[in-house]
């Protein structure tokens, strides 16, 4: 039996990949969540078949455990059922998504290298880079509520074989939710201390910050507030966050 996990960036993949001893990687070089970002970005507006096809020889070859950012495509989870294996797809509040982009964009951004950071694109009709527009954080909220769609998939597939697990759930109930993960991983064997150990926050890590639920309460103004909870609001709802 294999194990699969998935997670959208910044949703904690340095908490739960440590916890469950996971340090193999897998690309999504499909590009497919990317193709409905705003235009003025300038981004990629179909899907590149030929990484669809590089990423899905990966997820059917793959042996034990493997991580990665994989937005969900049929193709993905019928190469990932041609052997027996079992999925975990790890979600976090998008809203609180937006605040850690947020973050690290400036950390790379200002002072750095210009244009760097994930989603810092060039706004051709401003004529420039997302952070150095008016409100970074609500272009980010429409930037990341057009990516979430292409993960809904992974939400909707058979319980048998994909279990969702929430970074909140993880950050404050840790010994449930891991006895929840172990359960589910049957025959994969957890001992349930070691794995709540490893769950501790990796702030020595450039990406980590401060791990916190709900931060999106302390950055966002009304007007954020607004937009995140209306553009955001079906993925809320999949997920299970409360607007």
């Amino acid at each position: 039996m294999r194990l699969f996990l998935t997670s959208y960036q910044k949703a904690g993949t340095h908490q739960i990949m440590p916890a469950l001893l996971i340090s193999e990687d897998i690309v999504d070089r499909s590009g497919n969540d990317m193709t409905t970002i705003p235009r003025r970005y300038g981004t990629r507006r179909e899907v590149y078949s030929e990484g669809v096809k590089t990423t899905v020889a990966e997820l059917q070859n793959f042996g034990g455990k493997i991580f990665g950012h994989v937005s969900y495509l049929p193709e993905y989870y019928e190469a990932l059922m041609s052997k027996p294996t079992i999925i975990l797809v790890n979600v976090r509040d998008p809203r609180d998504i937006v605040v850690s982009n947020y973050y690290n964009i400036r950390r790379l951004h200002f002072g750095k290298h210009r244009g760097h950071g994930h989603l810092n694109f060039y706004d051709h009709v401003a004529g420039k880079n997302l952070m150095d527009t008016d409100d970074p954080i609500s272009a980010l909220i429409e930037i990341e509520a057009a990516r979430w769609p292409h993960w809904w998939g992974w939400l909707n597939l058979d319980p048998e074989n994909v279990m969702v697990v929430k970074y909140r759930e993880l950050r404050q109930f840790p010994n449930e939710t891991v006895a929840k993960i172990k359960e589910f991983l049957d025959p994969y064997e957890l001992d349930l201390a070691p794995t709540v150990k490893r769950l501790a926050p990796k702030t020595y890590r450039a990406t980590v910050r401060r791990c916190i639920v709900g931060e999106h309460k302390e950055l966002f103004k009304p007007h954020h507030m607004e937009l995140a909870n209306r553009l955001f609001s079906e993925t809320l709802d999949r997920l299970g966050y409360e607007k």
